[in-house]
């Protein structure tokens, strides 16, 4: 067990009191684990989902599954969300995080199925938006993918990462990428140099 789960789309269902609650009961009965939540961020918003419950537990699962298949404009904008939700995360946690260190761990997509997700990423869509996550900040990634279930009548085709063997490919070169980055990964943060500034040229 690396954390304990204490919220799922968490907006939706539990209050940031809620939350609050749930992550010190956790604290005191086991003192020596993580905590964190999962939710889609809302960062095109004005107010995100996350902002009000930033401070609640160590680390946070943003739900990140931009590829729809409805639009190949919208699709295309697939690392620029993964980039837009890790720096807009960054901002809630500077804002709201009531300094407490947090992690953030993005959940990115590797599924298709229901009516809202008409195709999973491709290869170079997965590797973008996972190289991106990690480029922004994220200190773990996990994927999101069905099992694969199918119920026609209720218009159910969920398809995940075993459902092709180019797809199971894909995945698990991603995941050995980035498992290859593991020093890299688990080492502490140092403060970045200064920006060069460009006095001619």
């Amino acid at each position: 067990v690396i954390a304990w789960y204490l919220g799922d789309d968490t907006f939706d269902n539990t209050t940031p009191e809620q939350l609050h609650d749930r992550d010190d009961y956790m604290k005191a009965l086991d003192p020596s684990r993580l905590t964190c939540q999962a939710d889609p961020v809302w960062s095109y918003s004005t107010v995100t989902r996350y902002c009000h419950y930033a401070a609640e537990t160590d680390i946070f699962l943003p739900e990140i599954y931009p590829i729809r298949g409805k639009s190949e404009k919208d699709d295309r904008a697939c690392v620029a969300q993964v980039i837009r939700d890790m720096r807009r995360i960054a901002a809630d946690n500077r804002a709201f995080g009531a300094g407490r260190r947090h992690a953030v761990w993005p959940i990115i997509q590797m599924f298709y199925g229901y009516t809202s997700w008409k195709r999973r990423p491709r290869e170079d869509e997965l590797y973008g938006m996972s190289f991106a996550s990690l480029i922004h900040g994220a200190k773990g990634i996990t994927w999101y993918t069905y099992g694969g279930g199918v119920v026609p009548e209720r218009k159910i085709f969920n398809f995940g990462v075993t459902s092709q063997a180019k797809v199971w490919r894909a995945t698990t070169n991603v995941v050995q990428r980035i498992s290859s980055l593991t020093p890299v990964l688990l080492s502490r943060d140092v403060p970045q140099p200064p920006a060069p500034e460009i006095v001619s040229g």
